[in-house]
């Protein structure tokens, strides 16, 4: 019966290992996903930044091709 409790709290600890190793991977992965959509938005402001400078150089070439 002693064996079978010791055998309980073993099991009990290893899980709360193994748990709380799973929970260190996932706050890792999470950080690294937190740090990709940053560079993402700064990549969409730079893209939309591009885009405006593109349609004003268009309409800067407009204006020239029709004077």
């Amino acid at each position: 019966m002693e064996a079978k409790k010791i055998l309980i709290l073993l099991t009990a600890v290893f899980g709360m290992s193994l748990i709380s190793c799973e929970s260190t991977s996932i706050n890792e992965e999470l950080l690294e996903l937190e740090k990709l959509e940053t560079q993402l938005e700064g990549k969409k402001k730079i893209n939309e930044s591009n885009n405006k400078n593109k349609s004003s150089l268009q309409k800067v070439v407009d204006v020239r091709g029709m004077g």
